[in-house]
């Protein structure tokens, strides 16, 4: 590595209801994209995301509308706004569950 360059970055971070992890979530700092894999689905998903000091926050499109997602820094909740959600906020704690490898 370069003299002055940085560490590229992938939090891992495992995310519960009642202390059964549901989802898992990567943030790369370096790329600011977030890959979400949830409990019981197939494959993952890489978005674009806003990575602040305090929240990380990303957003995609279903057929009823925007979902916004978001991670609180500080408290380690994770919550999810959208059309039509009915769903109990997720804790999220230091991960241990590796970033899928991709096949290419």
């Amino acid at each position: 590595m370069a003299s002055g360059q940085a560490k590229a970055e992938t939090l891992s971070l495992d995310c519960s209801i009642n202390g059964t992890i549901s989802a898992n979530v990567w943030v790369d700092t370096d790329k600011s994209t977030v890959t979400t894999q949830y409990k019981g689905m197939p494959g993952s998903s890489t978005f674009p995301a806003q990575i602040t000091i305090s929240s990380i926050s990303w957003n995609s499109d279903f057929r009823d509308g925007k979902i916004i997602y978001s991670i609180d820094r500080t408290t380690g909740i994770y919550t999810m706004v959208g059309p039509g959600l009915n769903y109990y906020p997720l804790q999220c704690v230091k991960g241990t569950t590796p970033l899928p490898a991709t096949k290419f």
